[in-house]
């Protein structure tokens, strides 16, 4: 085990991955698969909350 945590130290990690948005991912994946399942009354929910407004 710790060879493999040599290696992904070393490398760092995937092209493109950011460790600081893993949490805005784990959100997003949470919101879209948790109800209500209307896709029109998410994005709805979506837009009036407060997450959104400080992007």
């Amino acid at each position: 085990m710790r060879k493999i945590d040599d290696v992904i130290v070393r490398t760092g990690s995937m092209s493109g991955f950011d460790r600081d948005d893993l949490p805005h991912y784990l959100n997003l994946c949470c919101f879209m698969f948790n109800p209500p399942h209307e896709k029109l009354e998410k994005i709805e929910k979506l837009l009036e909350s407060d997450y959104i407004k400080g992007f």
